[in-house]
Parts: C-alpha cells; structure tokens; sequence
C-alpha cells in the first residue's frame, strides 16, 4: 500500500507514476522489474519514490490493486445489466475478463504476472480465500470497499432465480463460479510457453463449460437419460 504522501501528490503525478509501474510491469516481470526505469519513466527523483512506496513490491501490488477495482466496478454494472442473475453475470463478466487478461491493454502485465508466479503472487491472485457476507469476486479473490453504496452486490442479486438464499451460500456459488476463471488463465499460458496458442474464444467456451458444471450439475437424476 502507497504511503500517505503518495496520496497528497495531485492527480497528474501520481498518474504518471501508475503509467510507469505500467510501462515497466508490462516489460519484465517482478523480479526483474528496475525501480530505476520507474521513476525514469515517471520523471521523479528516486528518493521521492521511497517517501511514495517501500519497494517495487509495494507499487507492483498497487497497480494491480487498482485493474482489480475497476474490475469490481465492471462487476457490479454487469448484474444490474442482467438484472440480479449473478449466475449470468458471473459467466458474462468472466468471458469479458478472460478476453481483456490475454489481450487487452495489461496483457503484457498479466503475462509477466502468470509466467513467473511464485507463491507471494499466487496468494494475491488466486480466489483462494473463503467468501463471506459483504464481498464480491474479482480477479485476485473477493474484494472489500468501504464505500458499500458502490458495491454493494448482496443487494442486487435476484434471490428468486436461485435454489439458495443466505449470503455465505451465494458468496460460495460466486467462489465456486470464480475458480475455473483461474484454471482458464493459466492453462493459457502454460499452454502458450509450450508454443500452443489458443483462442480467446476457445479459452470462453472451456470456461463456460466448468461455470455450467457449477451452475447446472454433472449428475444424473433418476429416470434421465
């Protein structure tokens, strides 16, 4: 997290700044990433990069925090859209997010981050975390705000298109909905070092097909065919 004189810089500044980390993270991974080439690129001296962050860590962290709350923001626009389905919504939001993580404007950012994860990313990244009442799914896990006015998902959702009700319920469909996203986005790029390439949509399908297991059911009832 940025410290507080990071937060006192006006708006140009600290955008130049997020456009740097942007820039650089997008170049190389973590590990290899140069605070140096940061505040080149941002035009800053590097001790007041030290009075805004205590590393490249901290800033890396930051900027990642900040795609995950649009994310959030896009979350929430998506379930009123589709009026209170969440099933809908998570199956829509996430073939959006599978499309902008291979090739939208930070796909060279979520490259870097997949290809070289290690468990210090792995445990910011994956929706590894249970749910509880209050939070939503994004990418990287549920996602708090204070301003709840903004997020506030429980209060959307169309309760009467599903066979459970309570709130530590959904959040586990959401959770469960939430994990084939994961699996989708690195078997991309595994599958990608290994010089295989795969669609966006083939990648949307594959995970249609796991959200439609959670959703629907695997099982057989008695009498089906």
């Amino acid at each position: 997290m940025p410290k507080k004189t990071y937060f006192n810089l006006d708006e140009d500044k600290k955008l130049r700044i997020l456009n740097a980390a942007k820039e650089e993270f997008s170049r190389v991974p973590l590990l290899e990433a140069s605070i140096s080439n940061v505040i080149k690129i941002a035009g800053i001296p590097r001790g007041s990069f030290y009075q805004y962050f205590e590393n490249k860590e901290d800033l890396y962290f930051y900027y990642f925090d900040t795609i995950r709350q649009n994310q959030s923001k896009r979350f929430v626009e998506v379930l009123k859209q589709n009026h209170g389905d969440i099933v809908l919504t998570m199956k829509t939001f996430f073939s959006e997010t599978i499309a902008d993580t291979v090739s939208g404007e930070n796909a060279a950012f979520f490259k870097n981050a997949f290809v070289r994860m290690d468990f210090k990313m792995s445990n910011r990244m994956q929706p590894h975390h249970r749910p509880h009442s209050g939070s939503h799914p994004h990418f990287g896990g549920p996602f708090h705000q204070n301003q709840k006015s903004d997020f506030d998902v429980m209060s959307e959702i169309d309760r009467s298109l599903l066979t459970i009700s309570s709130d530590e319920e959904i959040n586990l469909l959401m959770f469960s909905l939430m994990s084939p996203f994961m699996k989708t986005i690195n078997d991309y790029f595994a599958k990608q070092r290994e010089g295989t390439e795969i669609s966006v949509e083939e990648l949307q399908k594959e995970y249609e097909t796991m959200a439609n297991w959670v959703a629907i059911g695997v099982t057989k009832r008695k009498g089906e065919s």
